[in-house]
């Protein structure tokens, strides 16, 4: 054998153990690949939509819904946001309507569809913070298969509604504000095909699952959690618990008979008795402190939730405690952004919608190693401030007047202002001050839904008082 095929020999024997060893590392990495989320917006709409909600019927079905009664729906959820049909839908008698040019996105005041249910893929219903309710047979024809009614006549205070379940498509319970609770056996009927159950309290109430027409869970605002085997059967149906310590509650879910799941700022709950002791909720610290906002279960091994700093969580044994969930930070702290509605309508798909008209999804959305956390920073902001005076300003008075103006990131749901050490205290877009001389913070955060004690926006300016110069002659 001469040289040069011992060469190639020793050529080709290199290649192969390259070859083996690039394998074995692809055969150690699944993990990584996992975690890796596909994150789309629609980038003509700017920066000012928000998905609030999206359900999956299917992995060939999302329909997500969110402000300005926006409306998407995908039969290849997981393809990109070219595979997505957007529009908007009219809203019957939305007051504050302004007239759209042609071909412009149209503006209406206070309009967001808050909820969206699909209990199957030839029906899905969604309810509006406006009182209104909207249903599509063909959801995935875009927004012009929904049609829809407002439930109260012309005069009549509205019923914000903030969330919806439709265990079947002969039963749709929603919720909203003021301690209502409304059902359907037909949801497209018009307005006398819905009841309204008024509860004694004034409860504001954000979400509702139903794994069954008996069995349904309502969470809200002060830790409320309301259960019921009867929706339909009027105040007396539904047991009320009030629980302080759970703080807010902004969704549910309920899979099977003997499992619902929530959380507030921090904390993942969970239920193996909702139907019997609403009470019976588990605690568990959240991968990270902030307020979880949507929730989703393929079933009591496979659950999902979502926070307003955009990270999805899951676990494949929700039950079993904090190391039992891990954590993936779907947008970068450079780029705010927050998700509030999660649909996993199988192990092998996971859709997520938020801020900016955000549509993540993951064809392996439980592969994470559990205990695992992504790269979330816990700083996000939740507030832009637009408008600021200098960060440094001299002037020859006492006290000067400054100005801040700003705005969510998020939900639509006011702000806490301070200046320096004192409190926050609600406050209004522009916020002025009286200040003197010396170094000031100025802080804002949104009041709503991240809760009181998420972190804080902030700006740093200095004023400096001029001493008149004295004339020498």
């Amino acid at each position: 054998m001469g040289a040069g095929t011992t060469r190639k020999s020793t050529r080709f024997k290199l290649l192969t153990l390259i070859l083996a060893l690039g394998l074995a590392l692809l055969a150690l990495a699944p993990t990584a690949q996992a975690s890796r989320w596909r994150v789309d917006t629609f980038p003509e709409l700017g920066s000012t939509g928000l998905f609030l909600s999206v359900d999956c019927p299917s992995e060939t079905l999302c329909v997500a819904a969110g402000s300005d009664d926006a409306i998407a729906s995908s039969t290849e959820p997981a393809a990109g946001v070219g595979h997505w049909r957007f529009g908007h839908l009219t809203e019957p008698g939305a007051y504050g309507e302004v007239p759209a040019p042609p071909g412009s996105v149209p503006f209406l005041p206070g309009a967001q569809i808050r909820g969206v249910s699909c209990p199957s893929t030839g029906l899905c219903v969604a309810v509006t913070r406006l009182g209104s309710i909207f249903t599509a047979r063909d959801p995935a024809g875009g927004a012009g298969a929904w049609s829809g009614f407002q439930l109260q006549a012309p005069g009549v205070p509205r019923s914000h509604l903030y969330g919806i379940s439709c265990p079947t498509t002969g039963l749709c319970v929603a919720v909203g504000l003021g301690g209502k609770i409304l059902t359907s056996a037909d949801p497209g009927g018009g307005p006398t095909a819905w009841t309204t159950t008024q509860l004694p309290a004034d409860l504001e109430l954000h979400g509702v699952s139903c794994s069954s027409p008996t069995q349904c869970l309502v969470v809200g605002a002060e830790g409320v959690v309301l259960s019921s085997s009867d929706p339909t059967g009027g105040p007396a149906a539904w047991q009320v618990l009030h629980e302080p310590a759970f703080g807010e509650l902004m969704g549910v879910r309920c899979t099977g008979s003997t499992f619902c799941l929530t959380g507030n700022l921090g904390s993942i709950l969970t239920s193996i008795r909702p139907s019997a002791d609403p009470a019976a909720f588990v605690s568990t610290p959240a991968p990270a402190p902030l307020q979880l906002t949507a929730f989703d279960c393929v079933d009591e091994q496979a659950c999902a939730a979502v926070n307003n700093n955009a990270d999805v969580i899951t676990s494949t044994d929700p039950t079993g405690g904090a190391g039992k969930w891990s954590m993936t930070n779907v947008v970068p702290y450079n780029e705010p952004n927050g998700t509030f509605g999660v649909s996993c309508p199988s192990t092998q798909l996971c859709v997520a919608v938020g801020t900016h008209y955000l549509i993540a999804a993951s064809t392996d959305p439980f592969g994470d190693a559990p205990g695992t956390t992504g790269a979330s920073d816990l700083r996000r902001p939740t507030v832009q401030i637009t408008a600021h005076p200098r960060r440094v300003i001299r002037t020859r008075k006492a006290r000067i007047r400054v100005s801040f103006r700003f705005r969510e990131i998020g939900l639509r749901a006011g702000f806490l202002c301070k200046l320096g050490a004192k409190p926050f205290r609600p406050c209004r877009s522009p916020r002025r001050y009286r200040v003197g001389p010396g170094r000031h913070v100025f802080a804002v955060k949104v009041a709503d839904p991240g809760g009181p004690d998420q972190t804080a926006t902030r700006f740093r300016f200095r004023v400096i008082r001029l001493h008149p110069q004295h004339r020498h002659r």
